[in-house]
């Protein structure tokens, strides 16, 4: 081996041999020192450029990055004016209050007992401080809101598999459904895991105190009903499927009656009844059927068949009316005929 060189000696003179240090080598040998100057200008430059990773700051147009490489999947470039609300979030009064321009809007309900029996002035206080307040829920509107505020009343109303089973006999027809008339000698009760409406003491015709209601909770403009219906000897099943009144005895609105003989459709007009369509058909008591009841805008559709068959594809009612309203969608049991309480059976309800 070479002897090692002396500090400053050219490692040529020496052949290869070895540096205690990298400052001597670079000093031996011109080319490296001048690649190695180039490089430390180089690595500065690159450190003066380019933003730290702490805190860094970017100039000119950033491309390539996405909202989801740095947690914000959720982001879009979307201005608060251009941004919407869906129909559920308004008709559902569930508009998060976040969402509402500050100082300017807000939601009102009732709760939800109140929802059940609507009136003017079961709503819950006004938020104070608002120039425009949203009522959402049931008519009638709030008496003390003011000509700027907004109601809204849900359009659509889904109530998915409401059936009776597991309840005590002698129980209440469980939410959504309300007891709308109520008449002496009358209930409305879970009897043998159906619903049950037990007419008055005596009967006399539809429009008779004595027929027993429940509807739904809520209003609805348009509603496709099914169901399964048995009735009782000389009842009829009356569905009012678009009704002005709580009670379901309108003053304004849309029938269907399901009874021993017939299946028909009556308007009501200032609680004048007008036959839109009737076909004769016999239903006998104490049998399960099915009924699919759909009013969508100014169509009223309905059929009826036995509930061990298959459901059919033609409506056996299909008809037009000019109440397009919303309205109460609910059940009455009474008869056309003056005769003691009669009864029917419901299970199996859904509403959309």
């Amino acid at each position: 081996m070479p002897a090692k060189p002396t500090t400053g000696q050219p490692w040529l003179d020496v052949g290869y041999a070895w540096y205690d240090n990298v400052q001597q080598l670079i000093t031996d040998v011109p080319q490296l020192k001048s690649d190695v100057l180039a490089l430390q200008g180089t690595l500065a430059n690159l450190q003066a450029t380019r933003a730290p990773l702490a805190n860094p700051s970017f100039t000119g147009t950033v491309s390539g990055v996405t909202a989801a490489m740095v947690g914000l999947g959720n982001v879009s470039n979307t201005a608060d004016a251009a941004k919407t609300y869906s129909a559920t979030q308004i008709t559902s009064g569930t508009i998060p209050p976040a969402r509402l321009p500050a100082g300017v809007a807000a939601v009102r309900r009732r709760t939800r007992a109140n929802e059940a029996t609507p009136t003017a002035t079961n709503w819950e206080p006004r938020p104070a401080g608002y120039p425009l307040v949203i009522a959402v829920g049931a008519a009638p509107a709030p008496s003390d809101a003011p000509a700027t505020d907004l109601h809204v009343t849900p359009l659509t109303q889904t109530t998915a598999g409401t059936n009776f089973n597991g309840l005590s006999n002698g129980a209440a027809w469980p939410a959504p459904w309300v007891l709308s008339r109520l008449p002496t000698g009358g209930s409305a009760t879970v009897q043998n895991n159906r619903g049950r409406l037990t007419s008055g003491n005596t009967m006399g015709n539809y429009n008779s105190s004595d027929g027993v209601a429940v509807r739904h909770s809520t209003l609805a403009a348009n509603v496709e009903a099914t169901f399964l219906l048995n009735r009782g000897s000389d009842s009829q099943a009356m569905f009012v499927a678009r009704c002005d009144q709580p009670n379901l005895d309108p003053q304004n609105g849309v029938r269907i009656r399901f009874s021993g003989g017939s299946f028909s459709a009556s308007q009501i007009d200032n609680w004048t009844y007008t036959t839109l369509a009737s076909v004769t058909r016999a239903t006998d008591s104490g049998t399960d059927y099915r009924l699919r009841i759909r009013i969508n805008g100014g169509t009223v559709q309905a059929r009826a068949w036995a509930a061990t068959a298959t459901e059919p594809s033609a409506w056996e009612i299909n008809v037009t009316t000019t109440q397009v309203a919303a309205g109460y969608f609910g059940f009455v049991c009474g008869t056309g005929q003056a005769v003691a309480s009669v009864s029917m059976d419901v299970d199996d309800i859904t509403i959309t």
